[in-house]
């Protein structure tokens, strides 16, 4: 076999939500190109759910519905990341719920999972005898949402920063 027949198309998108009457027709409108990837990732941002956590009143992203992952499907995504700053807006449900879909659908994952160990491990896939492997994290949302031993959410890299003046004031630049 030439490097020419196992050549793969790879097709890749941003935040992916689906939570509003634009959603279908946006769906609609990407269908056609994204059927031309062999491979089509997003970055899953809000999660599915139809169950409430009752630890939140107000979420910053709602979940979108578990009818609307056909939008998921119906556009040929077959990896998802869920290292997303929204991951843990539905809390426990929304990953438990997300995750079941993504299974029960064939779609690979990464970046999220009930555990950090499950977060962390890379989405593996094989096309025309060619294995891509993909990893996700966040340095960008609130410590919630991270996923520990015991508890659901998103890998991520723990950014630690600090401001060292370059003078003795407050108004001077930092180093």
């Amino acid at each position: 076999m030439t490097t020419y027949d196992k050549a793969l198309t790879m097709l890749a998108v941003g935040d992916l939500i689906f939570d509003s009457p634009e959603a279908e027709s946006l769906a609609e409108f990407v269908k056609p190109a994204l059927a031309e990837g062999d491979i089509v990732l997003g970055q899953l941002e809000v999660l599915f759910t139809d169950r409430v956590a009752k630890q939140y009143v107000e979420v910053p992203a709602p979940p979108c519905k578990v009818k609307d992952f056909k939008y998921i499907t119906e556009a040929h995504f077959n990896v998802l990341t869920l290292a997303g700053n929204h991951i843990w807006d539905s809390g426990t449900p929304g990953i438990e719920d997300t995750i079941d879909l993504l299974k029960k659908n064939k779609i690979f994952y990464t970046g999220g999972g009930i555990n950090l160990e499950e977060a962390r491990r890379p989405a593996v896939i094989e096309i025309k005898d060619v294995k891509v492997g993909f990893l996700a994290y966040n340095c960008a949302g609130p410590k919630d949402s991270w996923a520990t031993p015991a508890k659901p959410g998103c890998s991520y890299v723990n950014i630690i920063t600090h401001y060292e003046p370059s003078h003795t004031s407050p108004e001077s630049p930092p180093l």
